[in-house]
């Protein structure tokens, strides 16, 4: 009997102590993350990335603002872009996607990697160019 008190008492004092862990988790990627998309075929070319993860809007769900700014590529000007979009925590990762004007589907996935830094990764769905990778990666820093 007295172990079986002994139990639940540890049981009761610890998880609020879980609870929070899990949404330190989930508030660890709220904020500004900001970095560079560098080139698959030239690494000299470099888009800035801008990730805005605004608090918890329900749900685990969170508001997101997704910024590049402008680059060239090929001789060519790749405009600036923005997107507004809704993503969430799940295998702890935070993710959002979005559908182009052409239709096709873009997921980021945001990993941790330090209290600073999360490591991006931007994956494309559908028909791919001759010279474009189904994903990319880089690092953000928290700003």
């Amino acid at each position: 009997m007295y172990r079986k008190a002994v139990m639940l008492a540890m049981v009761v004092l610890f998880i609020p102590f879980l609870v929070c862990a899990a949404d330190t988790d989930k508030a660890f990627f709220e904020g500004v993350w900001v970095g560079n998309w560098i080139g698959f075929t030239d690494t000299s070319i470099q888009q800035e990335a801008t990730v805005k993860i605004g608090p918890e809007i329900g749900d685990g769900v969170f508001k997101v603002v997704y910024k590049t700014g402008e680059a060239v590529y090929r001789s060519k000007t790749v405009p600036a872009g923005k997107i507004k979009t809704e993503g969430s925590v799940k295998d702890d990762a935070f993710r959002f996607s979005w559908k182009s004007k052409k239709g096709r589907t873009f997921d980021m996935i945001l990993k941790k990697e330090s209290d600073t830094t999360v490591k991006a990764r931007l994956e494309r769905s559908g028909p791919l160019d001759p010279m474009e990778r189904p994903y990319s990666e880089t690092t953000l820093k928290r700003q």
